[in-house]
């Protein structure tokens, strides 16, 4: 928890079991590590580091539908631009898998990625930064809608990471993209698991994020009273009846034109 002690705000852990102590050792040194080395807020520590230790300790074959759905929309984008301005450029611009704050950057510009099964273009945001802009870099959010496949079409998310390890022709692509998906959370033996396959529901749009765009900020928050004591925030939006924005640079109305054949 956290707690307010002289004006200063602390992440409290509290192991209550002495058999536990040894155990826990190495979590709290990991969740420091994370703070200090990485510089992650406490609260994203902490949860970062209990996600990490529960993957170690689970058998689990498969993908949370929700991170495989996630990966699923971000791989067919980087496959648009990858078949639009090359996979080396595209490779570079995936900079999500490094937990930077939005999932592509190039050409100076940032681009978040939404995919939801929903049949509104309704989509989660997971933080107060998520949606917002990085220093004067414009931010575009690109959402793409999915639905199950009928027989012999669509594809897996299996299959849309065999495309892209198709596009990675030379050594350099190759160990980027692995080193990719292992960030991304992806494992070979998820294949035999993968939900799907997936075909999109409509075609991907893709929205200018500005002053008059749905979403909450660190700038917003300000105004709320107590506000130090909201340690997270996540909401969904609806872009279902709001119209694509119609400055979209030439390269990336190409790419996602490009994603919609994958």
């Amino acid at each position: 928890m956290i707690e307010q002690v002289s004006g200063r705000r602390y992440l409290v852990i509290a192991v209550t079991r002495r058999d536990l102590f040894v155990d826990a050792y190495p979590i709290l040194c990991a969740i420091a590590d994370r703070i200090q080395l990485h510089g992650l807020s406490p609260e994203q520590a902490l949860s970062d580091t209990i996600r990490s230790f529960a993957s170690l300790i689970q058998s689990s074959q498969s993908m949370e539908i929700e991170r495989e759905v996630g990966l699923f929309g971000e791989l067919i984008v980087l496959l648009g631009l990858a078949r639009n301005i090359g996979i080396n450029e595209a490779l570079a611009a995936w900079v999500g898998p490094q937990r930077e704050e939005h999932d592509f950057a190039l050409r100076g510009l940032n681009i978040e990625v939404k995919t939801t099964r929903s049949e509104r273009r309704t989509h989660w945001v997971e933080s107060l930064t998520q949606l917002r802009a990085t220093g004067t870099q414009p931010l575009w959010l690109v959402s793409s809608q999915i639905t199950s496949a009928g027989p012999g079409a669509g594809n897996a998310l299996a299959d849309v990471v065999r495309l892209a390890r198709a596009e990675a022709r030379d050594d350099e692509d190759r160990v980027a993209l692995e080193a990719h998906l292992e960030h991304a959370g992806w494992r070979d033996r998820f294949e035999r698991t993968c939900q799907g396959p997936w075909v999109l529901r409509t075609t991907p749009m893709a929205f200018a994020v500005t002053h008059d765009f749905p979403r909450l900020t660190p700038d917003e928050i300000r105004r709320v009273a107590a506000r130090e004591q909201i340690t997270q925030v996540r909401y969904q939006i609806d872009l279902t009846d709001r119209s694509p924005s119609d400055a979209l640079p030439e390269f990336l109305a190409d790419s996602l034109e490009e994603a919609e054949h994958v």
